[in-house]
């Protein structure tokens, strides 16, 4: 439900949600995004679900107050959805590295590690890229992990938009091309020949949990 404030003339703030969009302000302003979750008891998010409520019971009795200060003495900087840069620390930041870690396949930290950047990726390429097989080529050095997003497909004659993307998958650091067929399907439905979809790829550092610079691609499905 979306909650609305009116002038005599024009709708002044909107917040919440109507359908699929979501309504909400920041310090620039008024924005919309399209909402995109993951499919309901699908099994990457029942492991999301428990990892997140692991490492949050680990904050509150796991850790002594010096560890949980340690978290405080330090900061990252990362950009959020809306490509803003932000600055966390504390319990944001305990969150965030040990989630990237967690989907990096490396084991949760109590202290913060360091904060090296992974290396960037290459560029993406598409091997395959019609709708009953997509497949992306991501060469990526060792020690790192990448994160496959993806837009929901942009109609026919459509090239471009404020993209919402949608977590597909992670893949290990290889020239191997990694299918997502599957897992697009599953999250974002299927697409039909002579849409476009942009493919978001973003490494993680599977020794610090940091990420690094994303890269895109995009192919309109034949």
């Amino acid at each position: 439900m979306a909650i609305a404030q009116f002038t005599s003339s024009a709708v002044v703030a909107l917040n919440g949600s109507v359908g699929n969009t979501t309504y909400a302000r920041n310090k620039y302003g008024m924005y919309a995004k399209t909402k995109i979750g993951e499919p309901a008891g699908s099994s990457f998010l029942t492991a999301w679900q428990t990892q997140v409520g692991v490492i949050s019971d680990t904050w509150s009795s796991g850790m002594s107050e010096a560890d949980r200060l340690s978290w405080y003495q330090v900061h990252r900087t990362e950009y959020n959805d809306l490509a803003q840069l932000i600055v966390i620390t504390g319990f944001d930041l305990f969150m965030s590295v040990n989630l990237n870690l967690f989907l990096a396949g490396s084991a949760a930290v109590i202290l913060p590690p360091g904060n090296t950047r992974p290396a960037e990726i290459s560029q993406p390429s598409l091997p395959s890229w019609f709708p009953g097989s997509l497949t992306v080529l991501v060469p990526a050095p060792a020690l790192q992990r990448y994160l496959i997003y993806a837009s929901r497909p942009l109609p026919r004659g459509r090239m471009s938009y404020n993209q919402i993307f949608a977590f597909i998958q992670v893949a290990a650091a290889s020239t191997m091309v990694t299918d997502i067929t599957y897992s697009y399907h599953a999250r974002l439905g299927v697409p039909a020949s002579g849409q476009k979809i942009v493919i978001r790829c973003t490494p993680i550092q599977q020794v610090t949990g940091t990420r690094g610079v994303p890269q895109y691609v995009s192919g309109i499905l034949s």
